[in-house]
C-alpha cells in the first residue's frame, strides 16, 4: 500500500492461483456434442431429454489478475468529500472443459459462467454534519459471446454495463441512521446476451440486478 499524502492511499495487489484436483462440472455443450448415452438421455426420435453433468475432479485450475484500490479525502469547511475506487482485472482463468482435456481460458467470455475481465466500483461521497450522501458507479466489462455456436452466430460480444446508485443518510441521533437509496438511477437495462433465448429477461442474471430503478427507505440502529 502507498500513501503519498495523509488522506490518500493506493494499493495494487497481483495474484496467481494454481489448484489441483479441482472439483467441478464438465461443459454441458461438450457433453451434448459427445452424446455419450451414460451422460445424455434422448427419446426414440433423438429429442434431448436430460444431460447428466456430475461433479468430479477436473484436475486443475490456473487463474491470475490484479486489484487496484484508490481512496482520497478532501477536507473543507462545507464538508468532507471522499473518492474511492476499486478495480479488478482478470488476466486468465484456465481450466479443462472436460476431465483430462486441454486447459482453456474462460476469462473475458461466457464459455462457462460469464466472466468479464474488468469490473470497477467508484464512489464519491460528501459528509456535512449529520448528513452524508454518495453516488456510486458500477462498471461491468463486456465479454466475448462463446456460450454456444447458435449464440455466437448472432452476437460476437456482450456489451459492458454501467449502473449509478444514489444514497442519502442522516445520523443526528446516537446509534440511529435514517437513509434513502435510489439504485440504478437511470433505469439501465443489462446488456442483451444471446445465450438466453426465449426468456423474458434475456440477460445473465448472475452478473446484473434485473429490477431496474429501485427505491429504498430504511433505518439502522447500532447498540
Amino acid at each position: 500500500m502507498l500513501s503519498p499524502r495523509r488522506d490518500t492511499s493506493l494499493s495494487v495487489d497481483w495474484y496467481r492461483l494454481e489448484l489441483d484436483n479441482l472439483i467441478g462440472t464438465n461443459n454441458t455443450t461438450t457433453i451434448v456434442a459427445e452424446n455419450d448415452p451414460a451422460n445424455v438421455l434422448r427419446d426414440e426420435r433423438g429429442k434431448l431429454l436430460a444431460v447428466y453433468n456430475r461433479y468430479q475432479n477436473l484436475t486443475e485450475l490456473e487463474t491470475s489478475g490484479f486489484d487496484v484500490e484508490l481512496r482520497h479525502l478532501w477536507r473543507a469547511p462545507l464538508g468532507d468529500v471522499t473518492v474511492s475506487s476499486v478495480y479488478t482485472h482478470v488476466l486468465e482463468y484456465r481450466r479443462p472443459r472436460v476431465v483430462g482435456g486441454p486447459m482453456v481460458d474462460y476469462a473475458g467470455s461466457n464459455l462457462g459462467p460469464s466472466l468479464p475481465r474488468n469490473k470497477a466500483t467508484t464512489t464519491v461521497g460528501w459528509t456535512y454534519g449529520d448528513f452524508n450522501t454518495a453516488v456510486t458507479w458500477y462498471h461491468t466489462g463486456g465479454y466475448d459471446q462463446k456460450a454456444s455456436a447458435a449464440a455466437a452466430a448472432v452476437q460476437s460480444r456482450v456489451d459492458s454495463y454501467e449502473q449509478f446508485d444514489l444514497y442519502l443518510g442522516w445520523s443526528g441521533i446516537k446509534g440511529l441512521t435514517l437513509y434513502a437509496k435510489v439504485e440504478n438511477i437511470f433505469d439501465e437495462e443489462p446488456p442483451h446476451d444471446a445465450s438466453f433465448p426465449g426468456i423474458r429477461a434475456p440477460y445473465d442474471f448472475s452478473q446484473y440486478d434485473l429490477r431496474g430503478r429501485y427505491y429504498q427507505i430504511g433505518s439502522e440502529y447500532r447498540f
